[in-house]
């Protein structure tokens, strides 16, 4: 097997990646992976280093002579590199989500444009398309009528059982700097994800309580503009909201041990993979109601129209002063979290890839 490009899918590209090893004797493995990646490539598989300067020219073609010269019989494109010549290669498209084909007054990502127009072109050409909730295949159908046939699910929630090993020092470290403790969010800063939302909560709750705990806000500086700080600042909220820009996995462990809840007001995600940290790690947390968040965190966390001030603010505000509520939300995110971690998303792979493969009667 040989992949494309993994840019912009960030821990859900990763999790599968690390399952590639144990598809077994039957499989070789071959990724292609970006020279200027930041993160490390996946263990136990072959990788070969690629240098894609212009985009468009390496994913038509650059990749398919590498897929011509593997002789690969199954590729799977991580992101929007499905080249417009098909090739013998039977292959395979993860689409995190369908957000530049939605109808939203959320602004995207200046790629929007570009991420849509290729979906509209890659999507149909794809023999197999792979996507990690019930939410993003039911989009996939109306919006592009996909069938459901064509469409495998692979949630990878038990990638998390080997992707978390938080480091003691930086846990104390940060118990030291928040003895307290502290509400945590974690996604990029971009208008989808909906900040705005929690510091209008936050601000609420500090005309209530004057030692209401921090909000530490971990996540890379997107496309807002600037607004989700400048709003900070006019809501009096500097010296009680952390911006703590992208952190590490490990790192980020030691935040969520810290942390007395999880907020997600994003509006709208294919996955949403900090929400299902917080239910593997116990973890208290609300999100907003009606997402994607629902296929998996429905009942094992707080569901809310987070826009409603008030109503967010209440759910923290009992969080962080009834223990024994929160204990017993920490418990069914647990719960919830340990079930899910039960899955096999091994299996699921070899047979979403075995269904590609040709049959007897076709040798």
């Amino acid at each position: 097997m040989a992949a494309g490009n993994d840019s912009g899918l960030g821990r859900h590209v990763r999790l599968l990646l690390r399952f590639m090893p144990d598809l077994g004797d039957d499989w070789d493995v071959l990724v292609l992976w970006p020279a200027h990646a930041r993160e490390r490539p996946p263990l136990g598989v072959q990788i070969k280093r690629v240098k894609p300067i212009f985009a468009r020219l390496w994913i038509h073609w650059t990749l398919p002579l590498w897929v011509r010269r593997w002789r690969a019989d199954v590729v799977l494109h991580l992101g929007y590199t499905l080249p417009v010549r098909a090739g013998s290669a039977r292959r395979i498209l993860l689409v995190p989500d369908m957000g530049p084909l939605e109808k939203t007054s959320t602004r995207m990502s200046r790629h929007a444009v570009a991420n849509a127009r290729a979906m509209h072109r890659q999507i149909p050409l794809a023999a197999r398309i792979w996507v990690s909730t019930e939410f993003t295949s039911r989009r996939l159908q109306a919006i592009l009528g996909i069938p459901n046939g064509k469409i495998d699910q692979l949630p990878p929630f038990d990638g998390y059982a080997r992707a978390w090993r938080a480091e003691p020092a930086i846990s104390a470290a940060i118990r030291e700097k928040y003895p307290l403790g502290f509400f945590l969010t974690v996604g990029n800063i971009e208008p989808r994800k909906n900040h705005i939302a929690i510091l209008n909560a936050m601000a609420w709750l500090r005309e209530r309580h004057v030692d209401f705990p921090p909000l530490i806000l971990a996540g890379h500086q997107a496309w807002d503009n600037g607004v989700t700080r400048s709003a900070t600042a006019d809501l009096g909220l500097t010296d009680n909201v952390v911006f703590t820009g992208h952190i590490e996995d490990a790192a980020l462990a030691g935040y969520w041990q810290g942390a007395l809840g999880f907020i997600t007001a994003s509006l709208y995600e294919g996955f949403g993979m900090p929400l299902f940290e917080a239910l593997t790690l116990g973890k208290a947390a609300i999100y907003q109601a009606g997402t994607a968040h629902d296929d998996f965190a429905h009942g094992a966390a707080l569901a809310l129209e987070t826009r409603d001030r008030d109503a967010l603010g209440q759910a923290m505000e009992k969080l962080w002063l009834d223990e024994e509520w929160r204990k017993g939300w920490e418990e069914k995110a647990r719960s919830r979290g340990n079930a899910l971690l039960q899955s096999d998303l091994g299996s699921r792979m070899r047979s979403a890839l075995e269904r590609l493969l040709p049959s007897q009667s076709e040798s």
